[in-house]
Formats: structure tokens, C-alpha cells, sequence
């Protein structure tokens, strides 16, 4: 593993004088960052040492320091490349086991809550995984944000609502989770082409 691979390089490098350290954002799961912790710079290195990022989409997914501005441009580049597959090895895994749970998870989850008000926080936490490394997976697994898919499920859930009972239309906000009514009716009419209001009007003359 790629993780491995790193591990004794930055070891080796150690081991031949070179204080080195390596810190992973949050774009990693839990256990990918613990895995790595060994050599997160301790408080007192943190003053003395040059750091570099390392991108990977326009994301900063890592910071390499070391204790000279040399060490750093020799040994980023071999070091950027690893954690550049790191991450894409990262993300293979979560799209592999998606399927099989934490993506049903996470949506089961959502389903069950959408009308709470939950954020891609909740659902991160629910799941135990970063916020930000779950939010970017989700989105470039359903091409939307967790936040649009909550929307569009509150949003069919009024629509079923304003079909199927006679709640008024401020009620039928409320239950699917909007505070504010005039933005749920801006967002209806958005989605559906007509008010809340003009949508059960138009259906119950259809009816």
C-alpha cells in the first residue's frame, strides 16, 4: 500500500539525518491521518521548519516541513507524488465500498432526516468521516452537494404533500424543514415552475 510506501520513506529519510514531517488534512479518513501521525511536526519543530502544500483538484490535502529550505525542495516532489496517489487511492476505496455502506449509510441517514435541517456535518459525523473529504466524494459521486440533496427531497416530500393533504402551505414548509416560507416558496417555484400556492391550485383543478 501506498500508505506503507511512504511510512518507510520518510523512516529512511529520518534514519539519514533529515528531520522531515508530513501532516494530511481532513480530505483523509480518520485512520489514513493516524496511520501517518508519527510524523506530524511536534510544537517545538513547528517554529523552526519550511513548509510546502500539496494540492491535488485546487484542494490542500497536506503540508511537508522540514528544518531546511533545501530538504524541502529535494524531497516535496517525491513525497507530493506519493501523497497525490495516497489520495487517489483514498478516494478508489471509498468508491468501492460505497455500495456497500457508507454511501447507503449516509443516504439511509438522510432520508431519515432530511426534514431537521441536516448539514453535510451531521451526515459526516453519522458515518465517521471528515466533513470535507465526505462532502468532495459525495459531490463527485452524485454531482451535487449533500445540501442540494437534501433540498431536492424536501422539496418532493412539499410537492407530495401539497398533492396529497390539505395541510396549508406554510404548514407543508414547516414539516419538510423550512423556517422561512417566503425562500420555500422562491425555491418551489424555482424547481417546479409555479408557487406552492398556484401548484395545488393547478392540481386540484387537474383533480
Amino acid at each position: 500500500m501506498i500508505i506503507n510506501e511512504i511510512a518507510d520513506y520518510v523512516r529512511f529519510l529520518r534514519k539519514e539525518g533529515y528531520k522531515i514531517y508530513i501532516a494530511l488534512s481532513e480530505e483523509f479518513s480518520e485512520d489514513t491521518r493516524k496511520a501517518l501521525s508519527e510524523f506530524l511536526p511536534d510544537e517545538n519543530a513547528e517554529d523552526k521548519t519550511i513548509t510546502r502544500s500539496v494540492f491535488f483538484d485546487d484542494m490542500e490535502v497536506a503540508k511537508i516541513s522540514a528544518d531546511k529550505e533545501e530538504y524541502v525542495a529535494a524531497l516535496s516532489s517525491p513525497l507530493k507524488y506519493m501523497i497525490e496517489r495516497l489520495h487517489e487511492e483514498s478516494d478508489k476505496q471509498i468508491s468501492e465500498t460505497n455500495e456497500h455502506d457508507i454511501y447507503r449509510k449516509a443516504l439511509q441517514y438522510i432520508k431519515e432526516h432530511y426534514t431537521e435541517g441536516i448539514t453535510v456535518a451531521d451526515v459526516s459525523k453519522h458515518i465517521n468521516y471528515s466533513e470535507s473529504y465526505f462532502g468532495y466524494a459525495f459531490k463527485k459521486k452524485y454531482k451535487m452537494t449533500v445540501s442540494q440533496y437534501v433540498r431536492e427531497l424536501q422539496l418532493a416530500k412539499a410537492k407530495n404533500l401539497l398533492e396529497n393533504t390539505s395541510f396549508s402551505v406554510s404548514s407543508v414548509a414547516t414539516y419538510v424543514g423550512f423556517d422561512d416560507f417566503t425562500y420555500f416558496s422562491a425555491l418551489f417555484k424555482k424547481y417546479f415552475g409555479l408557487s406552492p400556492k398556484e401548484y395545488r391550485k393547478k392540481r386540484s383543478t387537474l383533480v
